[in-house]
């Protein structure tokens, strides 16, 4: 399986989101059931000005960051929809 561009997919939403304050950083990635075909990440882990950055690696608990805002579903369908 080819591997995606998936920074030229999701980087002008993603950084638009970041500058909004919707989030201050986002990992993605996009994958099938035998693994990950391309993974993206941008921004900070936190607002604050001294705040580490967001890495492949880093680990977000979904469930503690429920309810989603409808701008921020918005913003994962418009990323779906890129791809």
């Amino acid at each position: 399986m080819n591997r995606i561009d998936l920074s030229s997919a999701v980087s002008p939403i993603v950084s638009q989101a970041i500058a909004d304050r919707v989030f201050p950083g986002a990992v993605i990635e996009v994958g099938r059931a035998k693994g990950p075909i391309s993974s993206y990440a941008a921004g900070t882990l936190t607002y604050a000005p001294d705040s580490a950055q967001v890495s492949l690696s880093t680990i977000y608990d979904l469930e503690s960051e429920a309810p989603f805002t409808t701008h921020e579903l918005q913003v994962c369908f418009s990323l779906l929809i890129a791809l």
